[in-house]
């Protein structure tokens, strides 16, 4: 009886395997729009995840010419690039978004009024205030009241109020008021309110600047959170007040007015607590004591907020230590102040948290970049095969009848054939300008680690920004076939300090840019420069027992950029001698990387690149290296 049993369970666990193998056979592929749904779910819980998604719906739809489809995909993008702060890509995916949409014959109009909506506002956080105007002009012309239009007629109130023309903000808030929307939306009536609050107290008209502003903090709705894009027209106008009050008292008045009429549970939680450590400070200058403990302990409360941000949080340990000290609690201060610089290291944890996950979003922004360039270049194969047979069927047809169209027609081919070879070098000089060091990002990170450990916030920080704003253009630079001169050497600069940052015991550097230089104008290939200069550190200067010293000059020479590049390292013989097999095969292949592009450029775009690289001291025990680069002007 117990071996029956046994072989039926057996048979049922067959049965519900074979179904489960069916049912994931039969089952239909995700469509393009269930796709975008789950990568727009997952934006900002998981953006690398989301990009990954992303990265299937780019490839469907360009292969299938989904122009809605591809125009979502990049706003999703812009989106996602916003949400982590990297304001100036998500520019560049909301333009792209808006460019394939203008040229979609039947464009969804919703869609491009909500993308001139984030274009405007974009443009307007970076201040490029006529670019932010034009987008949301265009955007009101599109004659739809809706909530993308209202935002627009918003946008272009802010705008008329940062270039002080105060009438035409005006003449904007009049638009808003005028639209079925303002009468039941007390939030956007608050936002209209603040605006009117700014220009009656640049107009000169204190009294009701103060009343404009009163009803628009009464105005806000209860019971519903605020975001901090929607607050900030109030929080302007605040400001912009406060401002203008004299003495302490009146800014003290001013503010727990705020505070008495604001509904404070529609605030984010950084707001709330900027109200109330704002009063704190108000009240310390005043010397009272005991008013300023009172909002200290206030602001307590809102740490409790899983919303509230852990800036905010160290600022309200950082004030209650700075009353403790006042007060002369000097044990409680030092808690306090301990409290804040444990909140300090979680902040710069988070940020090397954020600093991981953008590189991993920017590596699967490289493959979209990829994917869509190999769609593109298999779309040329395809129209260049098509192109290829047909003219093969017209050689067959006519070649009986006319030998001058054979002729021709081979001229044709060989021009085909000659433009394709052209099209696989220009991908594979892409490709490898694309190739950066990593090693470099990880050793990066690893140099973070280090600061952070010996609690050096500043360098990390510094290190940190600088590091960023290498990365952004390596990115801007990689999708660029030649760049400035100038930018090149910004670029190679700003990896010297970083390099020295993390090895300033190992050697000093100098870099000395010819002054003639600033009236010459020349492209030249991006990251040309910056493999010699990682060789000498890395294979060089690193292994020299002594500090070393690197030069690295560029000066022009008659008809050529005459770049040097010196270091008094232990030469390229001992460093191959100390070098592992596999890191000798990674110095070949980055030399090599570098030689076999040069010698594209050359061959493309008929250029004249020299390379030169010899001892510098032959005679003595570290020989050095020296590099030089000619660059055709």
């Amino acid at each position: 009886m117990q071996i029956k049993t046994q072989l039926l369970c057996i048979f049922l666990l067959c049965c519900l395997s074979l179904e489960a193998q069916q049912q994931k056979i039969f089952r239909q592929p995700a469509s393009m729009e269930e796709k975008l749904e789950e990568a727009r779910s997952l934006k900002t819980t998981n953006p690398t995840k989301a990009i990954e998604i992303l990265e299937s719906v780019f490839g469907q739809a360009k292969r299938r010419k989904k122009t809605g489809f591809e125009s979502d995909a990049y706003f999703l993008l812009g989106e996602i690039y916003e949400e982590i702060g990297q304001k100036e890509l998500a520019l560049q995916r909301y333009e792209s978004a808006y460019n394939i949409s203008k040229k979609d014959k039947n464009p969804d109009l919703a869609s491009i009024t909500h993308q001139l909506l984030a274009l405007g506002e974009i443009n307007l956080e970076l201040n490029r205030l006529e670019k932010a105007q034009t987008y949301f002009q265009d955007c009101v012309d599109y004659d739809q009241e809706d909530e993308a239009w209202v935002n627009c007629r918003e946008g272009l109130a802010d705008v008329a109020i940062a270039l002080s023309n105060f009438d035409e903000g005006m003449a904007q808030n009049n638009f808003i008021e005028q639209s079925t929307q303002y009468e039941s939306d007390s939030l956007l009536q608050s936002k209209v309110m603040a605006r009117n609050s700014i220009i009656y107290s640049n107009q000169s008209r204190p009294e009701q600047a103060e009343k404009s502003y009163l009803n628009s903090i009464q105005n806000i709705p209860q019971q519903q959170q605020i975001s901090k894009k929607d607050l900030k027209p109030i929080q302007s106008a605040k400001n912009n007040l406060n401002n203008k009050k004299t003495s302490l008292d009146e800014k003290i008045e001013f503010n727990l007015s705020t505070l008495d009429n604001v509904p404070l549970n529609s605030l984010p939680p950084d707001a709330v607590v900027e109200e109330q450590l704002q009063l704190a400070e108000l009240y310390i200058e005043k010397g009272n004591l005991a008013e300023a403990e009172k909002y200290v302990a206030a602001s307590y409360k809102v740490i409790e907020n899983p919303k509230a941000s852990a800036e905010k949080k160290a600022e309200i340990f950082k004030k209650s230590a700075k009353v403790n000290e006042i007060k002369g609690d000097y044990r409680k201060a030092e808690t306090e102040y301990e409290k804040y610089v444990l909140e300090k290291d979680k902040i710069i944890e988070t940020k090397k948290a954020e600093l991981i996950q953008l590189i991993a979003i920017l590596k699967g922004q490289g493959k979209i970049d990829l994917l869509v360039k190999d769609v593109e270049l298999e779309e040329k194969d395809a129209v260049l095969l098509k192109n290829q047979l047909m003219t093969q069927r017209i050689i067959i047809g006519l070649l009986s009848l006319l030998l001058a169209l054979a002729l021709a027609a081979f001229y044709f081919i060989l021009k085909n054939v000659k433009a394709k070879r052209q099209a696989n070098q220009l991908l594979l000089l892409k490709s490898l300008r694309t190739q950066m060091n990593p090693h470099f990002i990880f050793n990066a990170l690893n140099s973070v680690n280090n600061f952070i450990a010996k609690n050096d916030e500043r360098a990390a920080n510094k290190f940190l920004s600088d590091f960023s704003r290498l990365m952004r253009l390596v990115l801007d630079h990689s999708q660029k076939d030649f760049i400035a001169l100038d930018e090149e050497l910004n670029l190679i600069e700003l990896y010297l300090k970083l390099e020295h940052l993390r090895f300033r015991d190992k050697f000093e550097f100098e870099f000395h840019k010819d002054p003639a230089l600033q009236a010459v104008e020349l492209q030249i290939p991006p990251m040309l420069i910056q493999p010699f200069i990682e060789n000498a550190i890395w294979h060089g200067l690193r292994y020299k027992q002594d500090k070393g010293s690197l030069k690295v000059s560029i000066q022009q020479k008659e008809k050529n950029i005459l770049v040097e590049i010196k270091d008094d390292g232990i030469g390229r013989q001992k460093s191959q001698a100390l070098k592992t097999d596999n890191q000798r095969n990674y110095k070949s292949e980055g030399l090599k990387n570098v030689n076999k592009r040069l010698g594209l450029i050359n061959e493309i775009y008929d250029k004249n690149y020299q390379i030169h690289i010899t001892d510098l001291m032959p005679e003595q025990e570290d020989v050095g290296t020296l590099v030089q680069l000619k660059i055709p002007v």
